[in-house]
């Protein structure tokens, strides 16, 4: 009994020379409870009725200000843990919100009345449809994220506290909440203050796709705190916060499930607290989970969240100085690197601004000088997005690539930007291994690499790229405009492959694991891309070719769709003998493929010695391709004789029986007459352009499948009667005039935040720069003067 009560002292001790606090601190925490499992094996000492008490104590004695509490049971339990914590906890308000509406299971939050005032609360569920309950992503258990907005009396100092509990993590349900859950809450919270606490079912290491969500919006305190420490520091340390109920001990192990994320504060210390009160009888732990306290200064919501900068000097300080999803305008320039940018934690750059910081009147240069890495290096979990920037010049030797950016992160966003003159021994001008990548009106030229020499990507959600060119870039071995290697959804739209050249599996290189459900192609020119292989492989052929795009999937269940596309000019150039290889534009090696209203015409195979032959489409098997509607090739018999109408039909030259299309400088051509050989080119009903039907797929982002497509790869508008191919007829006779149409193939027409959030251009091109950070509540308005 001495010995109990001595260590009963010293715990006193510690703790209260923690409660010590200097003015201005906050107490944080999250705590599961474990719910009422009486039928489970719960009995003695792990019953509710005997372990409630110590429960509430925990929160007490270490003085917890607000506390996150998950597994919380409600009236129609018996006994209800949420009326016995109401009841235990004076001095404490509470939020809770039950998952499922059926008044069982709560998230909850007790703050502080004393210390804190409520402005606001609320809570969404986790799951496709977060306004209403219901189960999430192929799982059985519903899921909510709560939160309150607090003021603290002391200092006027408002801020956010979220409560959550998740999905087991190796799961999908599990890392689509945390993509639901990070995003959504930094929707919500804006630059204000936040601490994000719960129960996330989670390993940092063993389940990275499920920690991203969260860690590229908001930093984790065990891996930032000054101070991490178990309490009372008299019981053995661990990093687990899973217990199994047994008191903590040298060789304790378990899972560290229970986090604290925050942003905009000031990490002091964080601490598991192992406490089970033995002095007081007790031989377990009073849940199947240790608190975890997190110990803060708040931020404050009028912190920059914009910074400006105007040579390489300013570019550094806004780096060091920027925090989670803070964005740096730079004026237009060229800004010289010496030194790659290596962000610690997710950026918006923005460039082009004048100098008063008032419009954007061009772009930003980034110039690599002697570097031997990337120039833009993102660490796990981080979002990077870019407008209006120019990167070159990068030439770096590493198998691992990414001369302008190498990025591990969650989101890679590009809007407006140029990428040219990169190179690389491995993976070009962009390596992306992230969760999403969206590409938007921008240009890739001149980029050198083994594969994806202008992007590669390995993505584990959507690639999506629109509006945007890729000329004379080259790859050692595939994918000279991009290779992608992984993604659910691939999506690419309205734009152009010109001139690119690869050795083997052509421009655009589709090999995705198996995990892809379909890869689009929706009004995107190919033309005059070259693949050239100098090794004899006639017994080889079936694996290359597609100078223009190559398609591997996995299986037969995964889609490859291609509509409105022109595919011409393309060549394939071969030593040895593959007289039996037809795939000079599209290779579908593997998969299942739905063809509707491409023109695929004066592609050619050229082998060593042997006149050129028209070669447009390979299947490796002939039922790969399930669908081919108003898709024209050479060997199409409505245009017999097409060769000879050719130039008089399409702008571009033949030599030595090898086409080549005239390439505008948007990456487009031009029509110069309606019809072919006799064949009206613009001969597409309405009926025939339901893409979205055909493909099953939601190609224009409203929310639905089946509209048909109203505008062409340049954005005009088609006709009631449609043109074949990528971009529409609009005239009688003489087709498209690039003097009076103007056609632009990478204009923005929107800008966009750090969260995703569109602003239409034509108000910052109108109203001033509107530069957000979150869903306009702190934003900041640059009024041209």
């Amino acid at each position: 009994m001495k010995k109990l009560f001595i260590s009963f002292i010293l715990a006193s001790v510690a703790l209260t020379a923690l409660m010590a606090e200097e003015e201005g601190v906050h107490r944080f925490a999250n705590y599961n409870v474990r719910y009422v499992n009486s039928s489970n094996g719960d009995t003695g000492q792990k019953l509710w009725a005997n372990r409630k008490e110590y429960v509430i104590k925990i929160v007490k004695d270490y003085d917890f200000d607000i506390v996150g509490m998950e597994e919380v049971t409600g009236n129609n339990a018996n006994p209800s843990q949420l009326q016995d914590l109401r009841n235990g906890l004076t001095g404490y308000a509470d939020h809770s919100v039950e998952r499922e509406g059926k008044g069982y299971s709560y998230n909850s939050i007790f703050y502080k009345t004393d210390k804190y005032t409520l402005l606001d609360k609320g809570h969404f569920y986790v799951n496709e449809h977060p306004e209403t309950p219901g189960i999430g992503w192929s799982t059985d258990i519903a899921r909510t994220c709560i939160w309150v907005h607090l003021k603290d009396n002391a200092s006027g100092q408002d801020f956010y506290f979220c409560t959550t509990h998740v999905n087991y993590g190796a799961n999908d349900c599990g890392i689509q909440s945390g993509k639901l859950i990070g995003q959504r809450l930094k929707q919500i919270v804006g630059q204000t203050p936040v601490v994000l606490v719960g129960d996330f079912n989670m390993r940092r290491d063993d389940h990275e796709l499920a920690y991203r969500g969260y860690a590229s919006y908001f930093y984790d305190l065990a891996l930032t705190a000054p101070v991490n420490r178990c309490l009372p520091e008299s019981n053995p340390q661990t990093n687990a916060t899973t217990t199994e109920w047994t008191p903590v001990t040298e060789k304790t192990t378990g899972n560290e499930f229970d986090y604290i994320f925050y942003d905009h504060m000031e990490p002091l210390s964080r601490h598991v607290i192992t406490e089970y009160y033995p002095e007081l009888g007790r031989t377990v732990n009073p849940s199947d989970h240790y608190p975890v306290l997190g110990r803060f200064r708040l931020g404050t919501a009028e912190h920059n969240t914009i910074f400006y900068a105007n040579d390489e000097t300013s570019l550094r300080k806004a780096l060091a100085d920027a925090t989670m999803g803070d964005t740096i305008c730079l004026s237009a320039g060229e800004y010289v690197l010496t030194e790659p940018i290596k962000p610690t934690c997710s950026l918006c750059l923005m460039g082009g601004f004048n100098s008063d910081y008032s419009d954007v009147e061009g772009k930003s240069v980034l110039t690599a000088r002697g570097l031997t890495g990337p120039m833009i290096d993102i660490p796990k979990y981080y979002n990077l997005e870019l407008h209006d920037i120019v990167m070159q010049g990068a030439d770096i030797e590493t198998a691992e690539g990414g001369s302008a950016i190498l990025t591990n992160g969650q989101k890679l966003k590009l809007y407006n930007c140029i990428f040219r003159n990169n190179t690389s021994t491995g993976f070009g001008a962009i390596k992306s291994t992230v969760d999403s990548l969206l590409i938007d009106s921008c240009m890739f030229t001149g980029n050198k690499g083994r594969t994806g020499a202008a992007v590669y990507t390995n993505s584990y959600q959507y690639v999506e790229c629109k509006r945007t060119i890729f000329r004379d870039n080259t790859a050692t071995d595939g994918g000279s405009a991009m290779a992608v290697a992984g993604f659910r959804n691939m999506n690419i739209q309205n734009s152009a492959f010109a001139g690119n050249s690869s050795a083997k599996y052509g421009t655009l290189y589709i090999d995705p694991t198996e995990s892809a459900i379909s890869a689009n192609l929706l009004n995107n020119s190919f033309l005059n891309n070259v693949l050239d292989s100098k090794k004899s492989i006639a017994a080889a052929t079936k694996l290359y070719g597609g100078a223009a795009v190559y398609v591997r999937m996995k299986s037969e269940n995964q889609l490859f769709n291609m509509g409105h596309c022109t595919l011409m000019g393309n060549q394939i150039r071969f030593d040895g003998n593959s007289s039996s290889f037809t795939g000079a534009a599209l290779n579908i090696f593997s998969g299942k493929a739905c063809l509707m209203n491409n023109l695929v015409l004066a592609n050619s195979l050229q082998i060593e010695g042997e006149t050129p032959a028209w070669a447009d489409i390979k299947a490796a098997q002939e039922n790969l391709i399930s669908r081919n509607t108003y898709t024209l090739t050479s060997d199409s018999e409505e245009i017999a004789g097409w060769e000879n109408e050719l130039t008089g039909t399409f702008a571009g030259t033949m030599s030595n029986g090898i086409f080549t299309a005239s390439v505008s400088g948007n990456g487009g051509y031009t029509f110069l007459k309606k019809t072919l050989a006799g064949y009206d080119l613009c001969c597409l009903p309405t009926a025939q352009r339901m893409c979205e039907s055909a493909f099953l797929y939601d190609l224009n982002g409203d929310g639905s499948i089946g509209g048909i497509v109203t505008r062409d790869m340049l954005g005009q508008q088609r006709n009631v009667k449609s043109c074949i191919g990528a971009i529409e007829f609009t005239g009688t006779e003489t087709g498209l005039d690039e003097q009076t149409v103007q056609p632009r193939l990478n204009t923005p027409s929107h800008i966009y935040t750090i969260t995703g959030m569109e602003i239409p251009l034509s108000s910052k091109l109108t109203q001033g720069v509107y530069i957000l950070t979150d869903d306009g509540k702190n934003s900041k308005k640059i009024v041209k003067q």
